[in-house]
C-alpha cells in the first residue's frame, strides 16, 4: 500500500510517499492535491522530520529511505543532498520564502 502525504516548507510544497516501511519518493508539488489523513507512522515520522529540518532543528534525517536505482549522476546529486543544512534565507533581517540560498558541490567518479 502506498502512503502520501504533503508538507508547506519555506521551499513550497513537499509530497512525500511511503510503503509503509520506506519512505519511496519526495517531490516538489504544483497543486496542493485534498489533504488524505494518512495512518503511516513512516510518513508521520518523515513529515515531522522535515518540519523540524526546516525550523534547523534538525541536520540528519532518521527516517528509513528505499531509493530505486537511477544513473550515476542522479545519484550522485541525490548523495549531495543529504549533506545540505537548510539555513532559511533572510532579507533585512526577516526570513524570506522567495529567496533560497543552498551552495553544494558534487562530483563523480570510477
Amino acid at each position: 500500500m502506498t502512503f502520501f502525504g504533503m508538507l508547506e516548507t519555506p521551499v513550497g510544497t513537499i509530497g512525500v510517499e511511503s510503503d509503509g516501511e520506506a519512505i519511496t519518493r519526495v517531490t516538489w508539488m504544483r497543486v496542493t492535491p485534498p489533504a488524505v489523513p494518512s495512518r503511516d507512522p513512516v510518513l508521520s515520522e518523515a513529515l515531522r522530520e522535515l518540519t523540524a529540518y526546516f525550523a534547523g532543528d534538525l541536520r540528519r534525517f532518521d527516517v528509513p529511505v528505499a531509493i530505486p536505482a537511477r544513473p550515476d549522476a542522479t545519484n550522485a546529486v541525490l548523495s549531495t543532498i543529504t549533506s545540505f543544512r537548510f539555513n532559511p534565507a533572510e532579507l533585512g533581517g526577516r526570513r524570506v520564502k522567495q529567496l533560497v540560498q543552498m551552495p553544494f558541490q558534487f562530483s563523480l567518479s570510477k
